[in-house]
Parts: C-alpha cells; structure tokens; sequence
C-alpha cells in the first residue's frame, strides 16, 4: 500500500469518527441535557450553543433536533419527531459505512488480492 493511499485512508476513518462521535454526541449527550432544562427556549439555546462549540472540528454538523415543548404547533411537532427519527440514524448509517470501510480494506490485504486473482485466472 503507498503512503497516498494509507494518507487517504487514513484520513477517511478520522472524518468519519469524527462524524459518528459528533452525531452520537447529540442524540445522547447534548439534546438529553438540554432536555433537562425547565425553559423550551433555554433548552433550544443550549443545544444551539453546544453546536456551536462542535462546528469548527466538524466542518457541516447536523443540526440538533429542537426538544420537544409542551404545547407545539401540529407541524412542528411532526418536523421534530422527524428529527428525532433522523439524530438516530446518522450514527446509525455511519457506524455502518465504519464497518464497510474495515472490511474494505482488509480486501486489500496482500493475501486477498493474491487469492482474488489466483481465482480468476484459475477457476474452479
């Protein structure tokens, strides 16, 4: 493997580390903190200023989920049930691209590769 490729590679994981520890970080740590504030405009302010800490290491974090106030208009309330639904799956379909991108490059082990092509050129 050249330098280019572990360098890619490399900085490939780090972004999507990056990106599954930011959005697990706002599905449990920020948005349940912030929902233990009494005020819904204390709340929405707190998981705003926690984003805003976040964005210089992630360059396009997701936007945390507004937490949920007693009496919220009919669509609101289904954007932020929405929203509830997507905070989970963003780590959810990162931690799966983390899987695929492991066992990608274990495929490129020299072993793999020696074995993919003796299969091609002899088959059976």
């Amino acid at each position: 493997m050249t330098d280019t490729n572990s360098f890619a590679r490399s900085t490939h994981d780090v972004g999507l580390a990056a990106w599954f520890g930011g959005s697990l970080m706002e599905a449990i740590g920020l948005n349940g903190a912030a929902a233990n504030l009494p005020d819904a405009a204390q709340r929405t302010q707190t998981a705003a200023d926690g984003w805003k800490r976040w964005a210089p290491v992630d360059a396009a974090p997701p936007q945390p989920a507004p937490p949920k106030r007693p009496s919220t208009h009919p669509p609101l309330a289904g954007a932020q049930r929405q929203l509830r639904v997507v905070q989970w799956a963003i780590p959810a379909l990162t931690g799966t691209i983390l899987l695929i991108s492991a066992r990608l490059g274990e495929q490129q082990r020299p072993a793999e590769v020696t074995s993919g092509l003796l299969s091609r050129i002899l088959p059976g």
